[in-house]
């Protein structure tokens, strides 16, 4: 990504909000899902470099802050518990 954020926007399914990246050469997907579970995840925003997706979800029965890295793992940041 070279220090340039992919650009992202949100859809609704259901209750869901759902990320997608714009982006992809012609053989992938054209607007891959970075989150897909059935928790609400709200309020993206891109790290500065690019690497990271920061965002809020109830996925752990609370609302706390997650990350999902180039590696497509994503990371609890907060534990926030009531």
């Amino acid at each position: 990504m070279h220090g340039r954020a992919p650009a992202a926007f949100l859809a609704r399914v259901r209750r869901d909000l759902r990320f997608h990246r714009q982006g992809g050469d012609e053989d992938s997907q054209p607007f891959p899902l970075l989150t897909d579970d059935d928790a609400l995840d709200l309020d993206p925003a891109w790290s500065p470099d690019g690497r990271w997706l920061f965002f809020s979800s109830d996925r752990g029965g609370i609302f706390n802050l997650y990350a999902r890295g180039t590696d497509g793992a994503v990371r609890q940041v907060t534990n926030v518990e009531s």
